[in-house]
């Protein structure tokens, strides 16, 4: 049987049993000092939560309405259809990805300053990409809701703390950590080690083929 008690800020887990004398298993709860450093830095990380959806929102806007602006400034079919030649000038598809052959239309007959069909994907697929960063931001965003409940409870034990502060610096998305205090000092330092690995590998690799070998039956 388990027996969850509290002794001195201690959480005590005793496992109990007959004629077993109990096992228990301590866990320090977290220190004050450090769960009020971690609701400031969980208030920062939600501050650059709220700049990233901004940010997204301001670029899903600005991409809708390029695809708008292509969509309205396309080549029509007379069946209403709307076509867009491809940057080789070679085939044509209509708006919603089909190819349109020769029959219905050359690409000739296209004029060379319209939207190209290459164009049109690039924007959706940019579209496509930003609407799956809002998702990720989204979801961080009720990470660090759930990370302020478990810091309120009662039990919140260090080891907890320690975890969670981990997993929401871990898992933060780019576009969210880009907002924090000191990413760009980071940033420059990851950077710089990337840069020195490989420069450090083509060093000893000069040295060694620079230094003679050794002859053994010298």
């Amino acid at each position: 049987m388990l027996c969850k008690c509290r002794n001195d800020g201690v959480e005590e887990l005793a496992i109990l049993g007959a004629g077993v004398e109990p096992m228990v298993t301590a866990a320090a709860l977290a220190d004050p000092v450090d769960v009020a450093e971690f609701r400031v830095k969980l208030d920062t990380y939600d501050e650059a939560t709220v700049k990233a959806l901004m940010e997204n929102r301001a670029l899903l806007d600005s991409v809708n309405q390029r695809i708008e602006e292509m969509l309205d400034g396309a080549h029509k079919l007379e069946d209403g259809r709307r076509v867009f030649k491809t940057i080789d000038g070679q085939r044509v598809f209509d708006e919603h990805g089909a190819s349109v052959p020769l029959q219905t239309i050359n690409p000739e007959q296209i004029p060379n300053h319209l939207p190209k069909w290459e164009h049109l994907q690039a924007e959706r697929q940019l579209k496509e990409t930003l609407i799956e960063e809002r998702q990720q931001i989204l979801e961080f965003q009720d990470k660090l809701d759930r990370a302020r409940e478990s810091a309120d409870a009662d039990d919140f034990t260090q080891s907890e703390l320690d975890d969670l502060e981990a997993d929401i610096e871990d898992s933060a998305p780019p576009s969210v950590a880009k907002h924090m205090p000191g990413f760009e000092e980071k940033a420059d330092l990851k950077l710089k080690e990337e840069f020195r690995t490989p420069a450090a590998s083509l060093a000893n690799n000069a040295q060694t083929q620079s230094s003679p070998s050794m002859n053994p039956m010298q």
